[in-house]
């Protein structure tokens, strides 16, 4: 008996080895399919969880100058006025009727191109469109200079003009909407909102650029054809390279936020169109719209940065005029936004690298010092001009001392809106970035037309300084009630 039982025993203990060895050997199995499916979605491209490569300076050096044409040549008309309206025989309306196409394709093209970058490929294929578009644009431009003076300031001259003015506007989603896609799928966790910085601030260099390369080609309105056959090189210059070689994603993913964009990519890719306004897909555009204003923090975050960014567009805008009704010279108009321009684009990098580096963690404290700093220097200005319940300058300085001010404003103004759009990307994670960078520059833009539709009235009353510092005022509320949650790194971690 002790030895059946010994020998039972025996063969219980035998057969709980075999059950569990097969139990193993399925469990074992299991491991290997799921291992290999995330290899088959990470190496069907040669994607993996790697450093990042030098690749990726090329890539934004690439789109930092495709966008950053764009906005030269959106502002080739503005850049002398008087000189294009003598050419083309327009007036001040038509050449802000011109200027008007970028914000309006932003509005429109910005959803669409949020969408886009959610396919696989989708950055690709974004940029090469702009880029074609701006070259196109550029082309389509120089026709009216082929014509005689008569039909050149025709009802047939100006179409060009819009016709132009509306194919580089194609570009401008492009340029402001892939800004946080670039920087996640191209740049690891500690160079991203640096990354975030140049690619953002390389369309306002356009901007800056334009003060300076429209003047002092076309200093007469004969001159005019040399300025947009400069702006056609220089748009095939920057497009070639694009059209020729632009990778949408690198072999190997510098950060585990890169690797999850890349297989969201491939996921989207996989599904028919109709998962995009899938309502019952948590991972649709559609439902990720909805996540980003039904989270306090995301909404509150795409509200602000959007918002002050909008205004203070509006504003530089204004600045001549608003400077011209105080009394002061067009040149000196022309440098005090020069300055602040400028200025906001040394902000914008700076403020990266500072992110990155020392506080990246830290993102709404150092946002709050840059609002306050921001509000108290454009109180000043406020307070430097006349206003709506003060007809005398309430501070008398200098213009060389107002001009430092407007420097300072735009060091500070210009460092907020790369930090909201990487602390927008995190909070709402994991809503994709194009998808927070749409939504932001679509807000962005409304917030601008709006206010350019008010401009008259605002700066007649004098009020449009006062208005700036009023929303940078709301926004820094805003701000304040945002919970910072960097989501999107830690879920990599």
């Amino acid at each position: 008996m002790t030895n059946n039982n010994g020998g039972g025993g025996g063969g219980g203990g035998e057969d709980l080895a075999q059950v569990g060895l097969l139990h193993g050997g399925v469990q074992a199995k299991r491991e290997d399919e799921t291992t290999e499916k995330h290899e088959v979605v990470s190496e069907e491209r040669g994607e993996t969880a790697g450093g990042p490569t030098w690749a990726r300076w090329y890539v934004l050096c690439v789109f930092s100058l495709v966008s950053c044409v764009q906005c030269l040549n959106w502002f080739t008309f503005s850049s002398v006025p008087e000189e294009s309206m003598e050419y083309y025989g327009i007036s001040n309306s038509t050449l802000n009727a011109l200027l008007n196409w970028g914000p309006l394709m932003i509005v429109v093209g910005g959803p669409v191109v949020a969408c886009a970058l959610s396919f696989q490929r989708g950055l690709r294929t974004c940029v090469i469109i702009g880029a074609a578009a701006i070259l196109s644009g550029s082309v389509v431009r120089a026709i009216p200079c082929w014509v005689s003076d008569d039909l050149r300031k025709s009802a047939f001259g100006v179409a060009f003009l819009h016709i132009g003015q509306i194919l580089n506007a194609i570009c401008g989603p492009v340029a402001m909407v892939s800004v946080p896609r670039v920087a996640c799928v191209w740049f690891p966790d500690k160079e991203r909102t640096t990354a975030t910085a140049i690619a953002f601030i390389s369309n306002g260099a356009g901007f800056v650029l334009g003060f300076v390369v429209g003047p002092q080609i076309a200093t007469a309105s004969s001159r005019i054809p040399l300025l947009i056959y400069t702006e056609i090189v220089m748009a095939g210059v920057v497009s070639a390279p694009a059209l020729i070689h632009f990778p949408s994603s690198p072999r190997s993913a510098p950060s585990a936020a890169a690797l999850a964009a890349n297989i969201g990519e491939k996921k989207t890719n996989s599904l028919n169109i109709k998962h995009i306004f899938d309502w019952h897909d948590e991972t649709s555009y559609i439902r990720g719209i909805w996540h980003c204003f039904s989270t306090a923090s995301a909404c509150l975050t795409i509200l602000s940065g959007s918002m002050q960014a909008g205004i203070i567009s509006g504003w530089a805008g204004c600045v001549p005029q608003i400077l011209a009704n105080a009394g002061y010279d067009t040149k000196i108009a022309g440098w005090m936004g020069f300055s602040n321009t400028l200025a906001a684009i040394v902000g914008s990098v700076a403020n990266g690298i500072i992110a990155d580096k020392l506080i990246p963690f830290h993102l709404k404290r150092l946002l709050l010092c840059e609002f306050f700093l921001s509000i108290c220097l454009y109180s000043i200005i406020c307070l430097c001009l006349p206003g709506p319940w003060w007809e005398t300058p309430v501070i008398t300085i200098e213009a060389a001392a107002l001009g430092v001010i407007f420097a300072f404003a735009g060091l500070f103004q210009g460092a907020l809106y790369p930090v909201m759009l990487e602390l927008a990307s995190e909070v709402a994670y994991p809503v994709g970035e194009g998808t927070v960078g749409g939504i932001m520059s679509v807000i962005w833009n409304v917030c601008t037309l709006v206010l350019l539709a008010c401009a008259s009235f605002l700066t007649d009353n004098e009020a449009f300084n006062l208005v700036t510092v009023g929303v940078l005022l709301s926004c820094t509320g805003m701000v304040i009630g945002v919970t910072e949650d960097h989501k999107r790194t830690t879920a990599g971690q």
